[in-house]
């Protein structure tokens, strides 16, 4: 369920951005058994979101993240995988507020990109 998650929020993201295939890794990422297969790791996204000409490549994978996980706890009973977004916010506010906490926990900069993300952004935008 996790890989699914992320294979959609990739996709979202990719679709996004207007098809724009500004990621750093344009191959799978080597997996071990312990390991999540992606193409992107928090690195690389903190990398695409910190440039200027990959913004919109960084937005639309942080907004494809949320949406897919939303969208996946959305048909099952544990809502505990929802990410609540204050109501108004911009995309490139919430793509701003997972830089923000990527940046100052460097640990799941090793970890695959969509699920990175997915933690910054449930630790700040939690459900009540």
């Amino acid at each position: 369920m996790r890989i699914v998650s992320i294979m959609i929020a990739a996709a979202a993201g990719l679709s996004a951005a207007g098809v724009c295939f500004a990621a750093t890794q344009d191959n799978l990422q080597p997996s071990s058994p312990n390991q999540i297969q992606s193409y992107e790791t928090g690195y690389s996204l903190m990398t695409s979101c910190n440039s200027p000409q990959q913004r919109a490549y960084c937005v639309g994978f942080i907004v494809g993240v949320v949406d897919a996980h939303n969208s996946i706890a959305g048909t099952r009973a544990d809502k505990g995988l929802r990410i609540c977004l204050t109501p108004g916010l911009l995309k490139s506010q919430v793509a701003a507020t997972a830089v923000k906490y990527l940046t100052e926990h460097q640990d799941l900069l090793n970890s695959d990109a969509a699920s990175a993300a997915f933690e910054a952004l449930a630790k700040t935008f939690p459900c009540e």
